[in-house]
């Protein structure tokens, strides 16, 4: 992850320079440069990059794509190795498809047990 000086997006009209939501899955080697919002219970896949970007809550970001200076709608899908860079293209992407969805949601509920079993072997 990587801020910008005095760039900010807003949050409850607070400023962040990346600011992730609950429930979030941020995959290895994922780049996250702000200032960027990644909302709610969305799952950034493996080398992808948010550059300047808003995420929309329930999106799939696939493997290596690019997400660059546009805002995503609520559950969005991007496939892996897809660059989004501009609104026009915003507009093509599908809906995101259930098992996508269900494939979060096993991430996020695996790094809850991850938590739970770090928190027990202190």
């Amino acid at each position: 992850m990587h801020g910008l000086l005095n760039q900010f997006v807003y949050v409850d009209d607070k400023p962040y320079s990346i600011y992730i939501g609950s429930h979030c899955s941020i995959a290895h080697n994922a780049l996250i440069h702000g200032p960027s919002k990644i909302s709610k219970k969305t799952f950034i896949g493996f080398h992808a990059v948010i550059h300047k970007s808003i995420i929309g809550r329930n999106c799939f970001i696939g493997h290596k794509a690019v997400i660059e200076g546009v805002t995503l709608p609520d559950n969005c899908y991007v496939p892996s190795g897809l660059v989004i860079d501009s609104e026009a293209l915003v507009a093509t992407l599908p809906k995101m498809p259930v098992e996508k969805k269900v494939f979060n949601k096993e991430v996020v509920d695996y790094n809850k047990l991850l938590v739970q079993h770090y928190k027990c072997n202190k």
